[in-house]
């Protein structure tokens, strides 16, 4: 056995040899390797579906409650945000697109939340109101627009653009 020298008081203490290293087993991944691309075609249908969906619950709580939660903007971009990322991966154009999509979703949920109302008010039915009313909707949504409106969409925006780059690096 010998002894450390003592000019290297760093170096670590003598031991048994190292065991050599197995080979892998067949079908298992090496640490950090890659999965392979991920699929950008669902990763864009499947944040459409999260916004739409988001944007459907956000108009029924609207109505359901008669009252407009602007916060709600993170929920929908973060759903957004999250599917696109976790489906896309490491694509530098998701990133763009999933803040697209959750600003979308947010647009979506005011407007079909103002139909769901303004079926309430006048007895239009709600894909009607899509259609043949949007005009209407859309002076309707104008009307109830203003600073905090923007900045949530904003907020929204930059949550959806956020996670989905942190998800696509996962």
């Amino acid at each position: 056995m010998t002894t450390p020298d003592p000019a290297d008081p760093f170096a670590p203490p003598p031991g048994p040899p190292a065991a050599p290293a197995s080979p892998p087993a067949a079908g298992v991944p090496l640490a950090g390797a890659h999965a392979g691309p991920k699929n950008l075609p669902v990763a864009v249908l499947a944040g459409l579906g999260v916004a739409l969906a988001a944007g459907l619950l956000d108009g029924f709580i609207v109505k359901a409650v008669d009252r407009e939660f602007s916060w709600l903007a993170i929920g929908i971009a973060a759903a957004v945000g999250a599917t696109v990322g976790k489906l896309g991966g490491k694509h530098p154009a998701l990133p763009p697109l999933g803040a697209l999509l959750a600003v979308a979703g947010q647009v979506f949920g005011k407007l079909f939340g103002l139909s769901l109302i303004a079926h309430e008010l006048t007895g239009e039915s709600v894909p009607a109101l899509f259609t043949d009313g949007f005009s209407f909707l859309l002076d309707m949504w104008r009307g109830t627009f203003d600073v905090f409106s923007a900045v949530f969409l904003l907020i929204g925006a930059a949550v959806g653009f956020s996670l989905t780059r942190t998800f696509g690096d996962s």
